[in-house]
């Protein structure tokens, strides 16, 4: 009996989840950066990428669960800047980003931008990725995670900012940063 349940559970699931990715909206947060569209022109591209840094050589958590974020246009710190360490060669740096968003004007979007050493972190375009619809009244929780890859030894500062795309009202409130340091 539960095998079919599960079966049967697991089948809705799937079949929720294809419908969900079919409404999603085509648009996103921009154009991809030419110097990107060459390099990640197939899925086997993307998948090299993924494989040759293997090796998890640190993580570093931050959580905000007091601090109230009246966004703008203008670009605002949503974490404390993190310094990470890249030890021997090059790393890959995976910094993950999740954030309820509310009150955001109607047709506009929270952004965010990830930059390590002050260089606009993939994806996205060069300002940014669009992180969330406009959220109305209620607030709605968004996440991305973004990569770069071949980052010198050393230690590397790792920020996180959030704007609205226009309008004059939104917020962010309780998000979360993961940031993963990779080696070959």
């Amino acid at each position: 009996m539960r095998a079919y349940v599960f079966s049967t559970v697991f089948s809705a699931l799937v079949a929720f989840s294809s419908f969900a990715q079919a409404a999603q909206p085509i648009e996103g947060g921009g154009v991809p950066r030419a110097s990107v569209e060459p390099e990640l022109s197939t899925r086997a591209d993307l998948a090299d990428i993924a494989s040759s840094f293997t090796q998890l050589k640190k993580t570093y958590f931050k959580t905000v669960n007091d601090d109230f974020l009246n966004l703008t246009t203008d670009w605002v710190s949503a974490f404390s800047d993190t310094v990470v360490n890249c030890p021997g060669g090059t790393c890959a740096i995976a910094v993950t980003v999740t954030s309820q968003f509310g009150k955001i004007d109607p047709n506009q979007v929270a952004r965010v931008r990830v930059l390590v050493d002050g260089v606009v972190a993939p994806p996205g375009d060069d300002c940014c990725l669009n992180i969330s619809r406009n959220a109305g009244v209620l607030p709605q929780t968004n996440g991305m995670t973004f990569v770069t890859t071949g980052v010198p030894v050393g230690h590397r500062t790792v920020q996180v900012q959030f704007a609205l795309s226009g309008g004059t009202t939104g917020y962010a409130d309780f998000r979360t940063l993961e940031i993963r340091v990779y080696k070959p």
